[in-house]
């Protein structure tokens, strides 16, 4: 009605100049430009239990517009008080959540470690905010994570007035900070203290019991509340195991590990459980089958957070949960790199409704005092220092002159002193520009985009050469060169530009000089077994390279030290490790270089070949044979490289570096890679050479030095690599890098300082807000105590190896109480009571149907084993 309408704007107004006079207010929370108070308990809900913000100016069919007027002309500021329009705030009405009332009113805060005054104000945060912790690599993300489960274990998983089953060695309420003597065995450390167990816990096969079938309320001490901990990969899932089982003191009856499992397996463990751990595709398959329950969450952890973008897992697992908890549970994200934009940054906390932001740099004060040092060395390279790098450029560029001048003219490239300065990711961005370009017809259009082809293939060759060397850059020249002369054989391209570049006499000529130069006795290009190959410098790099690794052995003669390199490509970095091993040969120094690569798990490229190319795409016409002679070609030409292969096998297995050059090809499989880690903890290796793998999420060890032999485009990668030293003793940062790369890094840093300045200035402004789990009517304690920690879980922590961290929770899994003991008490099982759900209204089915009761044998689950596993690209 028109008096409704009337109400409501009058209403806005209202509101909105209630909101200029509290921009001040502390008590005020900051997000997308709207502010939202923080006690929402007195607004009144309709009979539906929904809040309903015009309660107390809703009209009735008997008001008239004079009433409504009166009614709004007699209104006192403080009755607007608790009004507020916002979706978020609708969508975050806190609801009472379940507690034990003989925990509440306390928190734990480990004292097994030293205390550190940051981690204890950002475990606090957390405990009452969706908080994303920023803090660098090794200063105690996962002991704040540890902290925060143990209490939200203690307060909502345990059943009301169940005893605290978390054994503490002593009672004393005393705070320890102000102590001189603590402070200082932080700044020694980060090693927990030893604890002397004053009473240890009996094993988990002594507490078994409630055998068969149980029900859906769980029985002993917890409840249905869960706490969820997710990581991307499997390394990184054993280390949050070991740190919950190891910090928290959680028995591990009620501790659960999801890798390995099959879906039909988990269901019983969701009922029988209270803390998981596993990857984020398992708890999202999960969620969506129905088998966990979205309402018993009451805790996500999140690692590695800044991944929580477009449509990974992250995302999906907290707007599911989010649609049926109205936030009303807590999420915490863990990096140490959140983003390198404040786009990004908003991304994430938009997608993980993050209401407070724990930031903290390497400079931070409260945190600087435990950091260690990390000298950085800037080392500038300069390409022409090598002579035959020179001659290649003005050996090549003649073949791309024409060219570069017909895209100058025609205004699809910008103009430009030398061929050499060709960048190709301009090129790339203007075939895109021409390519989109309506107003071109079709020959024109082609015409451009093939002379734009040909120039980004030239920087790119040209960015290899000055980066990496002569050497990729003469594989990358010859795999062109060979794929066009088979395509232009058989009348795959009749292009005039390209047969214009790749036909000029001077790239047989570049080739011919650059194998000349790389293979001193004239062998096969593709035998790079022999390692007087490698004994010559194909960059300025390699030399600074390996001046660098003498000076600092020579210097570091412990038999613990280590040196990490770091090259975005698999060839670079096998060529790397095979030219370091080449100066064992040839140095008569006492300094034992033992290099290894270690990469991903997919496997390299195969090299063209065209033969079997021209034989596969050709018909009798262009190729001369039949179809069924050409498959009895390719057939022996199959045969060929089977025995080329087993020769080049046979060479490999007197090299130094053949397991080195067997991953390049195939890869690293999970086992290799863990072999090469601890070969690489245990000395036998002193000298790893990473790809991205290497750069996040793996327990490598510790590193004394850090050589970047090139910088990638992400600053997230570089700050990664950085962080890999200087975590228990200072480290060194050496950065080999040409001047257009320092250039762009030393940008990238520079934007970076200034987004943790924003951030921190004008972070609050799109901060969402969410929910207090905490109980408003009370208050907690903190209460310092060493944690008793089961002799089993000790043990756990101390283990290396992934796999067996792994093997040995999923083993304690299956001997706990569930009274799973055979295939027929498995099929006993009571599922979750069947149930419907309400849906918000976001393009989805309104209903949700939970699983039905029934036989595990006759559910339709899909075996998602692979998801465990989260390979980083390359």
């Amino acid at each position: 009605s028109s008096s409704d309408d009337s109400y409501i704007e009058n209403y806005i107004n209202k509101v909105q100049e209630q909101q200029q006079h509290d921009n001040t207010d502390q008590s005020n929370i900051r997000f997308q430009g709207t502010t939202v108070r923080q006690d929402l308990s007195s607004i009144p809900v309709n009979l539906d239990g929904q809040p309903n913000y015009f309660a107390d100016y809703s009209c009735s069919s008997s008001d008239n517009e004079d009433n409504v007027n009166d009614r709004n002309e007699n209104t006192t500021d403080n009755q607007y008080e608790y009004i507020e329009k916002s979706v978020d705030a609708v969508n975050c009405i806190e609801k009472p959540v379940d507690f034990n009332n003989l925990t509440i009113e306390t928190l734990i805060y480990p004292t097994n470690y030293p205390i550190r005054e940051y981690q204890r104000k950002i475990t606090e945060t957390c405990i009452k905010n969706n908080t994303l912790v920023a803090i660098p690599t090794g200063t105690g993300k996962t002991f704040i994570a540890a902290t925060i489960m143990l209490n939200f274990f203690r307060w909502f998983c345990l059943k009301d007035n169940q005893k605290d089953i978390i054994k503490i060695e002593d009672d004393d309420d005393q705070e320890p900070l102000s102590t001189k003597k603590n402070e200082e065995e932080s700044l020694k450390t980060n090693e927990p203290s030893k604890i002397q167990n004053v009473k240890k816990k009996k094993s988990i096969k002594e507490l078994l019991s409630n055998k068969g079938t149980f029900d859906i309320e769980p029985t002993g001490p917890v409840g249905k509340a869960k706490i969820v901990f997710v990581a991307p990969t499997r390394p990184l899932v054993a280390q949050i195991i070991q740190a919950c089982l190891g910090i928290t003191g959680i028995p591990a009856e009620h501790v659960c590990i999801l890798l390995d499992k099959k879906p039909k397996e988990r269901v019983p463990l969701y009922q029988t459980k209270s803390v998981f751990i596993g990857t984020p595709q398992i708890i999202e398959r999960d969620l969506y089958n129905g088998v966990l329950s979205p309402h018993d969450i009451k805790l996500l952890i999140i690692d590695e957070c800044h991944k929580s973008t477009g449509n990974f897992s992250y995302v999906k697992i907290v707007d599911y949960v989010n649609r049926f908890c109205k936030n009303n549970f807590r999420i915490i994200g863990l990096s140490a790199t959140p983003t390198n934009s404040v786009e990004g940054l908003e991304n994430i906390v938009t997608n993980l409704q993050v209401s407070k932001i724990e930031l903290r740099t390497e400079d931070s004060p409260d945190l600087k005092k435990y950091m260690k040092n990390k000298d950085i060395v800037e080392t500038v390279v300069y390409p022409n220092d090598n002579h035959f790098i020179e001659q290649i450029i003005e050996c090549i560029s003649p073949c791309v002159e024409p060219l570069l001048r017909d895209a100058i003219r025609l205004g699809i490239y910008p103009s430009i002193a030398k061929p050499a300065y060709i960048n190709a990711f301009i090129a790339m961005e203007n075939k895109r520009k021409v390519i989109d370009n309506p107003n071109l017809s079709e020959g024109l259009k082609w015409h451009q985009f093939f002379i734009l082809s040909i120039l980004y293939d030239f920087g790119f060759l040209m960015q290899k050469l000055n980066s990496v060397g002569i050497r990729t850059f003469y594989h990358c020249l010859l795999f062109k060169k060979l794929e066009f002369d088979a395509k232009f054989k058989i009348g795959k391209t009749k292009n005039k530009q390209m047969i214009q570049f790749y036909n000029h006499e001077n790239i047989n000529e570049c080739l011919e000089s650059c194998k000349t130069y790389l293979y001193k006795s004239n062998e096969d290009p593709n035998d790079e077994t022999n390692v007087e190959n490698f004994e010559v410098s194909t960059h300025p790099k390699f030399d600074k390279l390996l001046e660098e690794l003498y000076d600092f052995f020579e210097e570091n003669c412990q038999n613990d030290s280590r040196v990490i390199i770091f090259s975005s490509f698999r060839d670079v970095a096998l060529e790397i490790v095979k030219t370091i091993d080449a100066q064992n040969d040839s140095s008569e120094g006492s300094v034992t270089l033992s290099p290894h690569i270690f990469i991903g798990q997919s496997s390299g490229k195969k090299a063209f070949d065209p033969e079997t190319f021209i034989l596969e795409n050709s018909t009798k016409r262009t190729s001369g044979f039949t179809k069924k002679q050409r498959e009895m070609k390719l057939k022996q030409i199959e045969e060929i490289k089977k025995a080329e292969k087993e020769i080049l096998k046979e060479r490999r297995e007197d090299s130094r570096v053949q397991s080195s050059e067997e991953a390049q090809i195939s890869g690293m499989t999970q086992p290799q890679q863990k072999k090469v880690i601890e070969d690489f903890k245990m000395g036998k290796h002193n000298i790893l050479v990473c790809t991205s793998i290497g750069e996040e999420g793996l327990d490598i060890g510790e590193v004394d030095l850090i050589i970047f032999f090139d910088a990638t485009a992400s600053l997230v990668r570089n700050i990664q690599r950085m962080g890999r030293t200087g975590r228990k003793r200072d480290g060194k940062v050496v950065l080999l890098l040409t001047k257009r790369e320092m250039t762009k890094f030393k940008q990238s840093f520079e934007e970076y300082e200034k987004l943790q300045n924003e951030i921190q200035l004008y972070g609050d402004e799109f901060l969402k807000y969410s929910c207090d789990m905490y109980p408003k009517d009370r208050s907690y304690k903190i209460k310092y105590a060493k944690i008793v920690i089961e002799e089993e879980s000790e043990k756990l922590t101390e283990i290396d190896d992934v796999d067996k961290v792994i093997v040995l929770v999923i083993k304690n899994n299956k001997n706990n109480n569930t009274g799973l003991q055979n295939k027929r008490n498995l099929k006993q099982v009571a599922f979750v009571e069947e149930k419907t759900t309400d849906l918000p209204k976001l393009g989805i089915a309104s209903k949700f149907q939970k699983v039905k009761p029934g036989p595990l044998s006759k559910l339709a689950f899909t075996d998602d084993n692979n998801n465990d596993i989260i390979e980083l690209s390359e």
